[in-house]
């Protein structure tokens, strides 16, 4: 039996799907899964341990329709070639449902649309809830699995470390982003403010090595040292998989909603996230060890993946949700966590949380109502390369795994 995942972006959100390879591996590891993902993100999985083969592809958003309909037809003759028994389309995209159905996929799964009556199997999508955990929901609605692993997943690639860029690293530290988002949908309202990190770093129990990739994320450490706070700068200076090698030696993760937050949580680091414009209930990592904090503010959370790039989110002149979370908050809830005491209830114009999912999740909705009293992905142009593997034993490092 063959199963394809389509998800293309973005590196946390993919991340964020890794549950799904490894409830489909526990339940049928006879199965070959493959996963269809956009260039920027194929890191994510290229060497995930539940993953038999990735079709990569360009990023969509930055292309023309020429280019996207390209790619549409790239994937479609893949999946045609490679005679998938099962496809699990995770965007609402009709496209990319109906690319399934046209190679014959026999057993085509998603979320309901206009036109699922294409689909074999369909469930509303909704912004309730862990987006990991409705993923899931998805996939054992379909019969396709009957338990759930909550665990999101990073395997290293130790071949692509290179020791010498991580000789600077303290014996004990905290990792700090405080950039994030994603060459598609810039998100700078999601960031907490560079001078809040600076301030925090200089409180901080533990040295800081700061992480992070990009001109913007260069920015944003200029703002922080000009604050005095004194840091490891290892912005820029790492790839993905020393990047996770980083995270893992740490102590304690804490940084914006971005992809270095779902990195840190899939290798088993305790994180704390900093939420504003997005719902913590809905796009906090799985699992009880990444905590959140979020501003408490009338109009956020203010997201909603059926407006996309257009949302409030994008055009908010003023992110007072983020402004709202307080330095103090931050530290107390970092000290906390360093002495393991995770029932800490923060005073302040914050609201507290974890990412465990289920009751966790449901207690948050209910304080995120007492605080507060769409995207869609196609196909885009390019070379689209198949890789197929499956990757060798001993050579990676994962995080916790039922």
């Amino acid at each position: 039996m063959k199963i394809l995942f389509i998800k293309l972006s973005a590196l946390g959100d993919v991340l964020a799907s890794t549950p799904l390879f490894a409830s489909t591996k526990a339940e049928h590891p006879d199965w070959f899964v493959g996963h269809v993902v956009a260039r920027p993100y194929a890191d994510a999985t290229r060497n995930n341990a539940h993953v038999d083969a990735q079709f990569v592809v360009d990023s969509p958003l930055s292309k023309g329709l020429a280019e996207k309909i390209g790619v549409a037809v790239g994937i479609w003759r893949y999946v045609l070639r490679e005679r998938y028994d099962i496809a699990v389309v995770l965007h609402r995209s009709f496209v990319l449902q109906l690319i399934c159905r046209l190679a014959l996929v026999k057993k085509v799964v998603g979320y309901e649309g206009p036109f699922s009556f294409i689909l074999n199997h369909s469930i509303p999508f909704s912004m309730q809830g862990n987006r990991s955990n409705l993923e899931l929901r998805l996939l054992k609605s379909a019969g396709i699995i009957r338990d759930e692993k909550k665990k999101l997943r990073f395997d290293i690639d130790f071949g692509n470390v290179d020791p010498s860029r991580l000789r600077a690293l303290p014996d004990a530290f905290i990792a700090v982003n405080a950039g994030g988002g994603n060459a598609d949908a810039h998100a700078a309202n999601k960031l907490w403010p560079a001078e809040h990190y600076g301030a925090l770093i200089k409180q901080l129990p533990l040295p800081a090595v700061m992480l992070g990739h990009g001109a913007a994320d260069e920015r944003i450490r200029d703002r922080v040292a000009a604050t005095g706070a004194t840091f490891v700068d290892l912005i820029g200076k790492t790839n993905l998989d020393e990047t996770a090698v980083v995270l893992r030696r740490s102590s304690l993760y804490v940084g914006n909603d971005s992809a270095l937050l779902y990195l840190a949580a899939s290798l088993g680091v305790t994180t704390i996230g900093i939420y504003g414009p997005t719902d913590p209930a809905a796009f906090s990592p799985l699992g009880a060890n990444n905590l959140w904090l979020s501003g408490k503010t009338s109009c956020a959370p203010c997201y909603s993946s059926f407006d996309g790039i257009g949302g409030r989110m994008y055009t908010c002149a003023d992110n007072i949700c983020m402004k709202a979370v307080t330095v103090e908050s931050v530290s107390e809830r970092i000290h906390a966590a360093l002495h393991q005491d995770q029932n800490l209830q923060v005073a302040g114009p914050d609201v507290v949380g974890s990412g465990q999912g289920g009751a966790a999740s449901e207690a948050g909705d209910r304080a995120r109502a007492h605080a507060r009293a769409g995207h869609q992905a196609v196909g885009d142009g390019g070379f689209a390369v198949p890789v197929s593997r499956r990757p060798p034993v001993g050579a990676r490092v994962s995080g916790r795994d039922d």
